[in-house]
């Protein structure tokens, strides 16, 4: 288990109770925890859990952002299997078991060799006390999970099928320590949406997405500098331009670039941008805005 952790003082000792209490047996697991340099009072709040709690910890002196500390757990796991645990979420202790077991039978059934991803859905608990199920991609067990291109299009371009309507977030997500090696990882440069860009390059690489209906992660939305709706928007356009090239294959780099914008501005309540952009969009991309109304 792999937790990526940055200020979450308030937080981060029922999110690792939760990582290192699974029903697994414990010679059989590792915690491994990477601080991206707290200016809290999480680095000390973490030498006091490692008093009743088991999990190895590694301190950054500067900060380094979420796709690098991904990256470092990555290298510094041991096991065959990563699943990944946010700092601010708990997990249902048969999260991992449950994961394993749906990693393992698809790879035998369906996957001929192919990687496997797998995400459970999710219960999102909002600051002002709203609670919401988020689902995830490929739950039907029976069937082949959603794959390449028709990942790609929902991805991408938010073209989305009975199978790929859910997200695919990686504080949910569980996968051989292999793939992860061989996809390369996480993007450094990404901030926010390096599970997205994470998953868009797995889709390449023609890897399955399974999926858990069932929400094994329980996460508490909370605020933060990574976390804004600047940040969100700046690293999802950088997302879009990375993969530019499937972008326009599968639709219009320029609408999506526009759709995100839109997305931001109305989010920021800036009601003029909104109703100039929404117009330009009207009049220059009606057949992509048609698709993206029946989605």
């Amino acid at each position: 288990m792999c937790v990526a952790s940055f200020n979450a003082h308030e937080t981060i000792g029922n999110a690792l109770e939760s990582a290192c209490t699974q029903n697994w047996p414990k010679d059989r697991f590792e915690v491994i925890v990477v601080d991206d340099a707290s200016t809290d009072e999480t680095p000390s709040v973490l030498k006091e859990l490692q008093e009743t709690l088991s999990f190895r910890l590694i301190v950054n002196e500067e900060n380094r952002g979420v796709g690098t500390v991904r990256n470092q757990l990555i290298k510094q796991a041991k096991g065959e299997f990563i699943a990944f645990f946010d700092d601010d979420d708990v997990s249902d202790p048969d999260r991992i078991q449950k994961q394993y077991e749906r990693i393992c039978i698809y790879e035998e059934k369906f996957a001929q060799g192919m990687p496997v991803i797998c995400h459970t859905a999710r219960m999102q608990i909002f600051s002002d006390g709203r609670q919401r199920i988020e689902p995830t991609v490929g739950v039907n067990p029976g069937i082949v999970a959603p794959n390449g291109e028709e990942m790609l299009r929902r991805l991408l371009v938010g073209e989305k099928t009975e199978q790929t309507k859910g997200s695919v977030a990686t504080c949910a997500q569980m996968a051989r320590r292999s793939v992860y090696e061989n996809i390369g990882g996480f993007d450094e440069k990404a901030r926010r949406s390096e599970d997205t860009e994470f998953c868009i390059r797995a889709a390449r690489e023609g890897a399955h997405f399974v999926g858990i209906s069932e929400p094994l992660v329980t996460q508490y939305i909370t605020s933060g500098t990574d976390k804004s709706p600047d940040a969100e928007v700046e690293n999802m356009i950088y997302v879009l331009a990375k993969h530019k090239d499937l972008v326009n294959s599968y639709g219009s780099y320029e609408f999506e670039k526009s759709w995100v914008e839109l997305k931001y501005d109305l989010k920021m309540r800036r009601f003029l941008p909104v109703l100039v952009n929404f117009g330009r969009i009207v009049l220059k991309y009606p057949e992509y805005l048609y698709r993206k109304a029946i989605s």
